[in-house]
């Protein structure tokens, strides 16, 4: 993908700004989830484990954000997930 002279940083705030206005519809997580999993199948494998393994740097971080009642549940879920995952897996995600 061509950043067309913004940083990484700019393209990923771009990128989560569209995700955030797709997800801004009642009842759209079904088929966003879908159109995430289509996009990705069709990236290479190497790509699709860069991929999770920055989703796992979001997570680490998100779990650490201030909340209140309205993102309690989300903060928390990555604090669990964070757990489960130094608790019970291998947290490094090669680059291969």
């Amino acid at each position: 993908m061509a950043l067309d002279g913004i940083t990484q940083k700019e393209a990923a705030q771009k990128a989560i700004a569209l995700i955030i206005d797709v997800v801004n519809i009642m009842g759209s997580d079904k088929q966003v989830v879908e159109g995430i999993i289509e996009e990705l199948q069709g990236t290479h494998r190497t790509l699709q484990q860069n991929f999770w393994r920055v989703m796992m740097g979001v997570i680490k971080e998100y779990s650490e954000f201030r909340h209140d009642l309205r993102n309690e549940g989300a903060v928390e879920l990555c604090k669990y997930i964070k757990e489960q995952v130094a608790e019970n897996h291998k947290e490094y995600l090669p680059y291969v």
